[in-house]
Formats: C-alpha cells, sequence, structure tokens
C-alpha cells in the first residue's frame, strides 16, 4: 500500500487549500468555482466546500476515516439536498464498492489488476497503464451506451488531487491521477500549466481545439493554492 495511508507516517508535503476554477468563452464566464479543502488530524482532507459565485449554490462534502485512514463514507450536503456515499475495502485496502444510500442504482464494482491499478467499473468501463508503478491511465473505455475510448497523456509533475485523499480513494477518484494530465482524445483538449518551485502546479488552462465538441473559444482555468 502507498505510505501515505500509514497511520504512523506524517505527511509532509504541501497541502492543497484552495482550487479556483472558471470556464469562459467570448460571451464571459460560463463557471466561476471556489473549492476550500480542510484537513484533519491525519492529514488527509475531511471538507470541502465548493460555491458557485454565479448561482449561490454550495455543495460540502465530509469524509469519515477509521483507523486505518481509510475513507468509510462521505455526506454530501447540495443546497437543500443531501446523501451519504459508502465505501467497501477488499484484504489488500482496496476499494471495490461504492454505494449512494439514497439512490436506486446499484452499487459502482471496481476491479484491479495484480499491481493494484484500476482497470474495470462494473461492466461498461475498463482502463490501461503504460507502466506498473502509476496510476495515469493511458486509455479508459465506454461499452455503454456506445462504444467509446479516450486516451490520456501526463506531465511528470506532481498531481496536488493525488495527495488530498488516501490512495485508495485517489484511485477511483477523477483528477487523481499520479501525475497531471495533459491532453485527452478525442475531445481535443490541450492542457497548459504554471509549476511552484516544488514542482506542484499553480495554474492549469484548459483550452479546445480542432473538432472539438466545444468551442474552439471555450477555455477552462484554474489556480491552486497551497498552505
Amino acid at each position: 500500500n502507498n505510505i501515505q495511508d500509514n497511520p504512523q507516517v506524517i505527511i509532509t508535503q504541501p497541502k492543497l487549500t484552495l482550487v479556483t476554477d472558471k470556464l469562459y468563452n467570448d460571451d464571459g464566464i460560463l463557471w466561476d468555482l471556489t473549492v476550500v479543502y480542510t484537513y484533519g488530524e491525519n492529514n488527509y482532507v475531511i471538507k470541502t466546500e465548493a460555491s458557485n459565485a454565479l448561482s449561490d449554490s454550495q455543495t460540502v462534502r465530509e469524509y469519515f476515516y477509521n483507523d486505518n485512514n481509510q475513507v468509510t463514507h462521505i455526506t454530501s450536503t447540495h443546497n437543500n439536498s443531501s446523501s451519504t456515499t459508502t465505501y467497501l475495502y477488499n484484504d489488500q485496502g482496496l476499494i471495490i464498492e461504492r454505494q449512494i444510500l439514497e439512490s436506486s442504482e446499484p452499487a459502482f464494482l471496481y476491479t484491479y489488476n495484480e499491481y493494484d491499478q484500476l482497470i474495470q467499473i462494473n461492466d461498461d468501463t475498463y482502463f490501461n497503464y503504460d507502466d506498473t508503478v502509476s496510476d495515469n491511465y493511458t486509455t479508459k473505455t465506454y461499452t455503454l451506451p456506445v462504444n467509446e475510448i479516450i486516451s490520456y497523456t501526463y506531465d511528470n509533475q506532481i498531481n496536488p488531487y493525488a495527495l488530498v485523499f488516501p490512495s485508495a480513494l485517489s484511485k477511483i477518484t477523477n483528477e487523481c491521477t499520479t501525475n497531471n494530465l495533459l491532453t485527452e482524445e478525442p475531445f481535443s483538449k490541450l492542457i497548459g500549466y504554471e509549476y511552484n518551485l516544488d514542482g506542484y502546479p499553480t495554474k492549469s488552462v484548459f483550452t479546445y481545439v480542432d473538432d472539438s465538441p466545444y468551442s474552439l473559444n471555450t477555455a477552462q482555468e484554474r489556480e491552486y493554492f497551497y498552505d
């Protein structure tokens, strides 16, 4: 298991404390999000607060851990509605089931290879890797509702999202790959970064090119802040 999950290890890397996220085009800003991260004594996130300046909406998520630094459940509150998500682990400390208690949908089931890399979600999503040590999946294949393959490339710098949760949760969470996403095809997404001296991104800009389903004049800009 990742050394980060050892309850006896004190994590000393910088903590991601705030992210601003703006999407805009020629008509102006389409969304303006701010996400605040709060950490517990185990140095993992225990609360995220996401607010949209354009709609006054807010989503608050609280994370609950057991003595092994495993997330047992997450409560999410959006405006006046709330939900609880629970997690089931195997003997290797990997998440094999995620269930939203208020949902009538079946649980999400997760399968891993011998290197503890996520390779399958339910019977419709599959992942491939170019190495055996990172969580940088290079392709994601959806078989439902239609067959679709998405390809990814990464930089070689630290992904701050991969440090806010224990590795078991990071493996099944979007954007928590080991390194930072550079391209996503066939969506023609290009991402450029600015980094600090420690190799953490301080700013990223998403742009869309060629046959992207999004407007060529649409861009997404994030800024990352650390303690």
